[in-house]
């Protein structure tokens, strides 16, 4: 006797349609194995990875963005004022190169991170690198490589040869360490610092590079302005 179980997962997604749930069919036979068929339907299709340019960015794309972004790291003070967080979008200053990565399931924003070009210092060298900054997957979301597909999307511009490298800060280097970076341990400065330019502009505890294979020696670097 067969008994079969489809749309098990019905309840993960209760507004969609049926006909867009991940069905599961699972089929028992009397002394044998179960058996688990995933059958791939639109909800993967529903999912969409798009890249803008920042200065495109619509204010009610930004106010979004910074409630998924604020969702994950609150405020220190715990104050979130998106509207003063608009208007500073309103009035930046447009870098040759600055984009958002985002993740979306139909229409809400599941995953997000920024891309942009950063001048750093190497002794009396400057040289231009990719930074990667707000890397985030929305909670219940996670555990589907959306992370990993938005870091490779980012990495695609230094695969391209737009930049030589990426350097950034994170608090799991073992996730960056699986898509080919690599920790590095130079003195970091920032000659912009009002305060003290011999202090760590750092704040995660690990700063990585990729590709892995980039060298950038035992050289004190300028970050050259804040962390991001």
């Amino acid at each position: 006797m067969h008994r079969t179980a489809v749309d098990d997962w019905a309840g993960f997604f209760p507004n969609a349609p049926v006909k867009n749930h991940l069905k599961i069919a699972i089929t028992y036979a009397a002394g044998e194995t179960g058996v688990i068929r995933i059958v791939k339907t639109n909800l993967e299709k529903r999912m969409n990875l798009l890249i803008k340019d920042r200065k495109d960015l619509s204010l009610s794309e930004v106010e979004r963005m910074m409630e998924l972004i604020f969702s994950i790291w609150p405020p220190d003070d715990g104050k979130t004022d998106i509207e003063k967080i608009i208007e500073r979008h309103k009035n930046l200053q447009p870098k040759s190169f600055d984009k958002v990565i985002r993740f979306f399931l139909g229409n809400e924003l599941i995953g997000h991170t920024a891309i942009f070009n950063r001048e750093i210092g190497i002794e009396t060298e400057k040289h231009e690198i990719l930074a990667l900054a707000g890397v985030c997957v929305r909670s219940g979301h996670r555990g589907k490589n959306l992370g990993k597909k938005l870091v490779k999307k980012a990495f695609e511009f230094v695969d391209g040869s737009q930049f030589n490298c990426s350097i950034f800060q994170t608090s799991v280097p073992k996730f960056y360490e699986k898509l080919e970076c690599k920790q590095i341990q130079n003195t970091f400065i920032n000659k912009k610092s009002k305060i003290d330019v011999n202090v760590n502009p750092w704040r995660d505890p690990y700063v990585m590079v990729y590709p892995k294979t980039y060298d950038l020696g035992n050289h004190i670097i300028d970050l050259n302005g804040d962390c991001y």
